[in-house]
């Protein structure tokens, strides 16, 4: 949504966590900050199932893959 993605995988600190009320299909559009490993920071989009996969938690370390990547 925001910044500059990274083009190999690496590690980020979730920043914040908004934008969490799942739509019909209980499914979350959430909006995260994340700073990564190089300092800089992003904003994603994160799709989940919140049944089955919890929102993000400040502070939190995630690992971030571009695009394409596994």
């Amino acid at each position: 949504m925001a910044g500059t993605p990274p083009t190999v995988a690496t590690t980020a600190t979730v920043l914040t966590d908004t934008n969490c009320m799942p739509d019909q299909a209980d499914i979350s559009h959430c909006h995260n900050a994340l700073r990564l490993a190089d300092g800089s920071t992003i904003t994603v989009r994160h799709d989940h199932a919140i049944r089955r996969h919890p929102c993000f938690t400040p502070g939190e370390n995630v690992r971030v893959v571009s695009v394409g990547e596994t």
